[in-house]
């Protein structure tokens, strides 16, 4: 099923140059110890990475919230968790953002390879919270033009969902026909 995304223009007036110490508290989780992740626990339990390390009892941090890992391979990797859950040690909250939520994650994410940039080390990256509170963004902060972005790239990211779902689809049927040749043979 195609899907039709509407681009709009939101430069202008409300866009400044500024840090991401002025717009938003980058801090670090606090580490707990990984013997008591259970997948039975109600609350993800996010250590840096792209996805959870695991699950836990409690949560020190609200949903709706953009994080960004500050350790390991995947340093510098934007995510916006939507669900309580408990922050680890290895992992930024961007807390007390002046911009709407989401509208902080799509700047991010764009940004990610800037982000990236800023790791430091070999054997284990990371990202000094002095180096990206000092990252240089391009912000509006025209809430009106905030929630236009949303919008725009919420269509976009669904667009890319049902594709891959599609594609998924398209493989397993492919991958069935084979099986079936396969057995006939």
């Amino acid at each position: 099923v195609a899907r039709q995304i509407t681009i709009y223009e939101t430069g202008g007036r409300g866009m400044k140059n500024v840090f991401l110490k002025d717009i938003c508290t980058p801090e670090k989780g606090k580490q707990i110890d990984t013997n008591l992740l259970d997948n039975n626990n109600e609350y993800k339990y996010i250590n840096g990475g792209v996805k959870e390390s695991g699950y836990y009892s409690k949560y020190n941090t609200q949903g709706g919230i953009v994080i960004v890992s500050e350790g390991g391979a995947s340093c510098g990797f934007v995510n916006f968790i939507r669900d309580p859950f408990w922050c680890g040690c290895h992992c930024y909250r961007l807390m007390n953002s002046k911009l709407k939520p989401l509208y902080l994650y799509y700047l991010l994410k764009g940004n990610q390879a800037k982000i990236m940039a800023l790791r430091t080390g070999a054997a284990m990256p990371n990202i000094k919270k002095s180096s990206f509170e000092k990252l240089s963004l391009n912000v509006d902060f025209d809430e009106g033009k905030q929630r236009v972005v949303i919008d725009c790239l919420s269509q976009i990211e669904e667009a890319i969902k049902d594709m891959q779902k599609q594609l998924s689809l398209f493989d397993e049927l492919t991958k069935s026909r084979f099986m079936r040749q396969e057995v006939a043979a």
